[in-house]
């Protein structure tokens, strides 16, 4: 699902113009969501295991 997706992404920004930037902002959201629950897992882990 996140494979096709990324795909999706990437025929976006092979077509150029504006869609590029939206394309940079989606990747950063989706980059900056990742951190946060591996961070969250994590933490839930860590919670566990005491």
């Amino acid at each position: 699902m996140v494979d096709d997706q990324f795909r999706q992404l990437q025929s976006l920004q092979e077509d150029g113009g504006s869609v590029s930037g939206f394309v940079a902002e989606v990747a950063t959201l989706f980059i900056d969501d990742a951190d946060w629950i591996i961070n969250d897992i994590g933490s839930l882990l860590d919670a566990g295991g005491t």
